[in-house]
């Protein structure tokens, strides 16, 4: 098996060479589910999230009450200080990786978007009950395991994880996932992005 997969690293497709980390994760749940635990046979695999989703589901079929906290303005003026601050890195380390200037108007105003982009879409965020976000930087890895800095591949997958957001039955079988098999493909990603 290694031999195999040494030469599909090395000469290999580049499709292949990248998938590694989804077929990882489909094996491990493929053997979750067919295996139990425990004296009482328990299964890891939890159907009963997938049969429970909906085929469609919209954030606004439910409503949360939207209020004002006021003493919670200080602590999210550091928490948008602090995700500011990562954004500049984020954003200067992408440039690296995709072999861009870090000098310049292009650097500064891409600064300028992403700073916009993240104060927009928090403000989204929140209308919609939901957590701020931030840029993520682990995506500098991605971008220098798998070469590719398109901004083409980032509006795909935009366009797809939107999708999958609103078919929730996607959602259904990605937290039927147990946890053991999140963990082992976590760590599996995260030691080939460091070793890259």
């Amino acid at each position: 098996m290694s031999i195999f997969y040494n030469h599909v690293l090395h000469s290999g497709s580049v499709f292949m060479k990248n998938c590694n980390v989804i077929l990882a994760l489909l094996f491990g749940y493929f053997i979750a589910g067919v295996s139990s635990y425990g004296p009482e046979d328990l299964d890891y695999v939890d159907a009963a999230k997938i049969q429970d989703a909906p085929g469609i589901d919209f954030l606004w079929t439910t409503w949360f009450g939207i209020g004002f906290y006021g003493p919670a303005v200080v602590p999210l003026l550091i928490a948008y200080t602090v995700t500011t601050v990562e954004t500049i890195g984020d954003v200067t380390a992408t440039h690296e990786v995709s072999e861009l200037s870090i000098e310049g108007k292009e650097y500064t105003q891409r600064i300028q978007g992403s700073l916009m982009s993240d104060a927009v879409c928090s403000i989204l965020s929140a209308v919609f009950t939901s957590m701020p976000n931030t840029t993520f930087s682990q995506n500098n890895g991605v971008i220098a395991m798998t070469k590719c800095a398109s901004r083409r591949a980032g509006i795909a997958t935009g366009f797809w994880l939107i999708l999958m957001g609103v078919l929730a039955k996607i959602a259904g079988i990605i937290t039927s996932i147990p946890d053991c098999v999140l963990g082992g493909m976590t760590i599996f990603l995260f030691c080939q992005v460091f070793v890259r």
